[in-house]
């Protein structure tokens, strides 16, 4: 039966219809009469009850919840709401050769959108340079077309102010998820829910065994009649690379469960691909500061999935991001990761230094 939240007046009505059953002799439908305040006031305090019931209702079904509803189911399937992000790219800088460009050298386009760069670098001997940036705001404003025009905010000697877009432009910018759409994401997911055999079947099983806390399926992963299967312990060993033994155990209970007509079920760890990070000059560098950054890291690798590029600029982001960070100059890794499609990325070893 479907919830209809009553209106306040019909509240009020309610009660005054109680009252003069009650009580003797009782007109409580009489303005300004003490049992009308009453009944004013007994509705008021179940309107509230009342809204929040409603509010209740609507979010136990996915085609009626509002996006706090909606957040909630959506995590109990594992269908998070995608976050805005930030445009990055690359602009073309010209200027003197041999004319230094810090990291975070920052840029403004006639609509004010700001960039920095997300790298140290240095104008070539033909007068120009290529350096990747990164958009100080998330969201589309942050995206440009091929050729566009950068300032600099702040004179450099030896830099000319103006600086362009390379033919790739600045990209990947982009608003939060709106609610329509991961409304729609949701229901995806639960309509299609994974058969036997297919790949989804094999990583819901691998999740199911005791400390497995990620995994991943490969079709025809030798071949025809293949399946090859990693997962990733990460609450049981520091770097979530399961041992020997696990990956031993994990290849029998899948063997017991694999369809028939399956030649063969791979199982394998993943290919750790280790990334050691050097942090200099690091303002203000306290211990506390470093354990934030540290933590900061830590949560960044953890998010990333199997075979999924480590870019540098999400490490720039998450130690800048830390709370109480006031600047930093990342001096290792020099580059994106490219991790292979079967491993995963490991957070290596994290160096604080100063710049001679």
């Amino acid at each position: 039966m479907a919830f209809t939240r009553p209106t306040l007046t019909e509240l009020i009505n309610r009660v005054c219809t109680n009252i003069n059953t009650y009580v003797e002799h009782a007109n409580a439908f009489v303005k300004q009469s003490v049992f009308n305040v009453l009944a004013k006031i007994i509705g008021a305090l179940h309107l509230d009850l009342y809204v929040y019931l409603d509010e209740m209702a609507k979010n136990f079904f996915i085609t009626t919840a509002d996006i706090n509803g909606l957040m909630a189911r959506g995590a109990d399937i594992g269908v998070f709401r995608k976050k805005a992000s930030f445009a990055t790219g690359n602009i073309i800088i010209t200027g003197t050769a041999g004319t230094n460009i810090p990291l975070g050298t920052t840029y403004s386009t006639v609509s004010e959108q700001q960039y920095k760069t997300t790298v140290d670098a240095v104008v070539g001997t033909d007068g120009t340079v290529v350096v990747p940036v990164q958009a100080t705001s998330t969201g589309l404003a942050g995206n440009q077309d091929a050729g566009a025009e950068f300032t600099l905010v702040n004179p450099i000697v030896g830099l000319l102010s103006s600086a362009t877009a390379d033919n790739n432009g600045i990209t990947g910018g982009a608003e939060t998820e709106e609610t329509e759409s991961y409304r729609a994401r949701i229901l995806k997911a639960l309509r299609n829910q994974p058969g036997a055999g297919d790949t989804v079947f094999y990583e819901n099983a691998a999740l199911s065994q005791p400390g497995v806390t990620r995994a991943k399926a490969f079709r025809t992963y030798q071949g025809a009649g293949t399946v090859g299967v990693t997962f990733l312990m990460e609450n049981t060993y520091p770097d979530g690379i399961p041992h020997s033994g696990d990956v031993a155990a994990m290849k029998e209970y899948l063997e017991s469960i694999m369809p028939a007509d399956l030649n063969e079920i791979i199982v394998f760890a993943p290919m750790p691909t280790v990334i050691d990070i050097t942090i200099n000059n690091l303002t203000p560098d306290t211990t506390q500061l470093r354990d934030a950054i540290n933590n900061s890291l830590v949560a960044l690798f953890h998010g990333y999935d199997f075979g999924e590029t480590v870019y540098r600029g999400q490490i720039e982001t998450a130690i800048g991001s830390t709370p109480g960070e006031i600047s930093h100059i990342l001096a290792a890794p020099v580059a994106d990761t490219t991790v292979p499609v079967n491993g995963i990325a490991v957070l290596g070893t994290i160096t604080y230094g100063v710049t001679e």
